[in-house]
């Protein structure tokens, strides 16, 4: 006979019927209040075999231990579309901000973002909520609906928040409206005004991607700019606009622009 403490037959029986991880097999000891002092080789046995048998017949059923996250679980759930709305709704309006993130980046996933609602919900949530990456994940996930219909007038919004990061992370999400030249007016206001670097050479980048004889004139004036960051990302954008480069010599610059009849056309060319 093979005489077992209490926990070393314990352990023994739970690493066979366990096995599988089964969600009624985990508790097959628990259950049935086995005595476990001792236990002869041939019970062991028994209860391998039943172990076994249980497994191959299906009694019982297996459980799969993969982690997961709350949001992917989530998802799981959102069965429906009343479901979808239910659910998304209780975490965008929870008073929790990691919650409301959640319900924001799930906003912008798919199959979600072909909805409306899901872009109106992320517009308001750009604009108005009291938690700042809230916020400019928001803006970030309703890039992702470019035929958003106040997309503009949202970042319009966004690009004036109290808190930088917003403001950077709109820039960076203009490249979405590059077709769009109602956006170079905002960008032209951030480079002349906006009191973060960062947001100003975000937006001198971006006007390199827009022919416009304003967004050259801005450029020059950035190429002036104190901050190496903003005169260094005008200069790219002037470069990238007329295909030359007059390094930080402004005179230079409008000296060859003038001499210039259709400068954009020329671009058109080469590209």
């Amino acid at each position: 006979m093979v005489v077992l403490s209490s926990d070393q037959a314990h352990s023994l029986i739970r690493s066979i019927v366990d096995r599988g991880n089964f969600s009624t097999g985990g508790h097959f000891v628990d259950s049935y209040n086995v005595d476990l002092m001792c236990i002869s080789r041939k019970d062991l046995q028994c209860i391998g075999v039943i172990g076994m048998l249980l497994f191959s017949a299906g009694g019982c059923s297996m459980k799969l231990s993969h982690p997961t996250s709350p949001t992917s679980s989530l998802r799981r759930n959102l069965a429906s579309s009343e479901q979808r709305e239910r659910l998304i709704r209780e975490h965008v309006t929870s008073d929790d901000a990691d919650k409301r993130r959640e319900g924001v980046h799930l906003l912008g996933s798919s199959p979600y973002k072909k909805y409306v609602s899901s872009a109106d919900l992320l517009a308001q949530l750009a604009k108005d909520d009291p938690d700042v990456i809230v916020r400019l994940t928001a803006v970030k996930m309703l890039a992702r609906f470019p035929q958003y219909r106040e997309l503009l007038a949202t970042y319009e919004e966004t690009a004036r928040d109290s808190d930088a990061r917003v403001r950077l992370e709109t820039v960076q999400q203009f490249a979405t409206l590059r077709h769009n030249h109602q956006s170079v007016s905002i960008l032209l206001r951030l480079l002349r005004d906006d009191t973060d670097v960062a947001v100003r050479a975000g937006a001198a980048a971006e006007l390199g991607y827009h022919a416009d004889a304003q967004c050259l004139e801005a450029l020059l004036v950035g190429l002036t700019a104190e901050e190496f960051h903003v005169s260094y990302r005008s200069r790219e954008s002037l470069q990238r606009l007329t295909g030359q480069d007059f390094a930080y010599d402004v005179e230079a610059w409008r000296s060859w622009i003038a001499q210039q009849d259709n400068i954009f056309l020329r671009r058109k060319r080469r590209s």
